[in-house]
């Protein structure tokens, strides 16, 4: 496929992208071609259905390279020495893992031989883990690996780590009874800098006040489709014998805080029928775990109202109650939740789910006449007013 001269005249090439061409066999040819290239700073193979054993020779003679991407591929085996590029800053590896499972990534040979590695992506292969220091780390998605194998006191030091993917975890059973998932993570991968982490799609059932110590500094934190309820969410709805403290829970940005005060909260909790709203700045008290009483009062409240506007779609926090609120709508049904639109917002704007929510949920636009403002206002009531279906409100 590719002849010893076929990429004659090209020693300055930099990058070079050859993924999707599906070579197969053949795509580790082109390994050999540039072993003498020494400026070749991105090589991408991803997306070719490789199955063969890449050898030492063909990466690691290719010393200038930074980008390595061997993603959606099916590596036979990689060499002992890999990752062996010193410059290297990109390691994508994801949906590559290879053939035998007995072959794997070593974590600690990876962070003591590519000590400028920026970014690993080695999502659904198996991982050996040891304490290690990974010093330029700050990126690292680990979805879809076996955790079942991480010892307890294993410390992996990753001072600049800012975003961590363990969505989908491979667990066992007798580790998840053994061991609780977010402290095993946070307490394995040591980091100060870390704002993001991804635990989606994990059976994680409830967040303790260890495990929210550990989360406290994030600004962003994905427990979608996890099972998330506490035993002291569950005793206070018992408590409460099903029946809703507030009529709605409202979901704002602080920016939109004075429309808040003096638009809805005169018009809806004043007036001749008055509601009860759910402030989490009034309403949530202080010292207690937020995202334990973010739900609890998500679940005591008939409705959720979203105040949208440019404030709330930029805010990372504003989209984790919308998560949380999406929970209800599909365990009930679409009347649920309630938008208002303070302003028009770009599409390009809008996160996958809000445009989804867009087409399902009732959305109410802030009008600037005086009429319009008092048909807005008796369309809310109308709608606060609608019943949720008895049997399904608090199904957790």
């Amino acid at each position: 496929m590719f002849s010893p001269n076929a990429f004659d005249g090209l020693e300055n090439l930099q990058e070079l992208h050859l993924n999707y061409l599906y070579f197969n066999v053949l795509a580790t040819k082109a390994l050999d071609i540039f072993r003498a290239y020494n400026s070749l700073k991105v090589l991408n193979l991803g997306g070719n259905a490789i199955q063969d054993d890449i050898t030492h020779d063909q990466l690691c003679l290719i010393a200038s390279l930074e980008t390595i991407d061997l993603s959606e591929n099916r590596i036979y085996s990689l060499p002992q020495s890999f990752p062996c590029n010193p410059k290297l800053k990109t390691l994508l590896l994801n949906n590559s893992s290879p053939v035998w499972p007995s072959v794997g990534i070593n974590l600690v040979k990876t962070c003591h031989n590519a000590p400028t590695l920026n970014i690993l992506d080695a999502s659904s292969w198996f991982i050996q883990v040891g304490s290690c220091t990974c010093p330029k780390l700050t990126t690292l998605n680990l979805n879809e690996i076996e955790i079942w194998n991480f010892i307890a006191g294993t410390e992996v030091t990753v001072p600049n780590l800012q975003r961590l993917h363990m969505a989908n975890l491979q667990i066992s059973s007798e580790f998840m009874y053994a061991q609780n998932i977010i402290k095993t993570v946070l307490n394995t991968f040591k980091s100060q800098s870390l704002q993001f982490l991804d635990l989606h799609s994990n059976p994680i059932s409830a967040i303790g006040k260890e495990e929210a110590m550990l989360l406290v500094n994030l600004t962003w934190l994905d427990l979608s489709n996890n099972q998330l309820v506490s035993l002291s969410t569950l005793q206070n709805l018992n408590h409460e014998d099903g029946v809703p403290r507030y009529d709605a829970y409202v979901i704002y940005h602080g920016q939109d805080e004075d429309w808040v005060d003096g638009e809805l909260l005169a018009n809806i909790e004043e007036g001749e029928e008055p509601f009860r709203l759910c402030l989490k700045t009034r309403d949530i008290r202080a010292g207690r775990l937020i995202l334990n009483e973010l739900s609890l009062h998500i679940q005591r409240s008939r409705k959720v109202i979203a105040i949208l506007s440019p404030h709330f779609v930029d805010d990372n926090w504003c989209h984790f109650e919308l998560n949380m609120a999406h929970r209800r709508l599909l365990e009930e049904n679409p009347n649920v939740l309630i938008f208002i639109l303070l302003e028009e917002l770009p599409q390009r704007r809008l996160t996958l789910l809000l445009r989804q929510l867009f087409c399902r949920v009732l959305c109410l636009k802030w009008p600037a006449d005086g009429y319009g403002q008092y048909l807005f206002w008796q369309c809310l009531r109308e709608e606060l007013k609608r019943p949720v279906p008895l049997d399904r409100r608090y199904q957790i």
